[in-house]
């Protein structure tokens, strides 16, 4: 019983640490691109495929600073640099997709326990998608076998 409470409350505080993490970094991300001028500004957006009203409303959202397409791209065995260079525009969409997403606290969670793969079509928008990568790399000798949980590690460096 008390074991459970402690491990409940260290989860909490760690959620609450990765919050405020993330918050600093989003509020970062806006001073560099306030900093930036019109034309670099838009080019950073578009790679994104976001105005910059999109980009202010999706940064609110908790945990907008992380990449979870690339780490979602992982967890169905597709390495994400090699899928941005070979399919931009696919790759645009799944991360503007990602972006605007407003389940980022769940598909993170299920990427940090190994459960995405069981769990992304019940909200993710990139769920087409990724559902044809898993089906492609389970038939990749590149691919990990289709349904094998993968861990993956999100980047929340400060």
């Amino acid at each position: 019983m008390l074991a459970g409470l402690i491990k409940g409350a260290i989860s909490a505080w760690q959620d609450g640490m990765d919050y405020l993490r993330d918050r600093r970094k989003r509020t970062n991300l806006i001073k560099e691109l306030d900093m930036c001028g019109p034309e670099e500004c838009r080019g950073l957006l578009g790679q994104y495929g976001l105005t910059r009203k999109q980009f202010e409303n999706a940064i609110r959202i908790p945990f907008a600073s992380e990449d979870l397409a690339s780490a979602a791209l992982r967890a169905v065995g597709v390495d994400p640099s090699e899928f941005h260079r070979e399919h931009s525009q696919q790759s645009r969409n799944i991360r503007h997709n990602c972006t605007v997403c407003r389940a980022k606290y769940r598909c993170r969670r299920d990427l940090m326990s190994a459960s995405f793969v069981e769990h992304y079509r019940e909200y993710c928008p990139n769920t087409s998608d990724l559902s044809d990568l898993l089906s492609a790399s389970a038939t990749c000798s590149l691919g990990l076998p289709k349904g094998v949980p993968i861990p993956v590690a999100i980047d929340h460096r400060d």
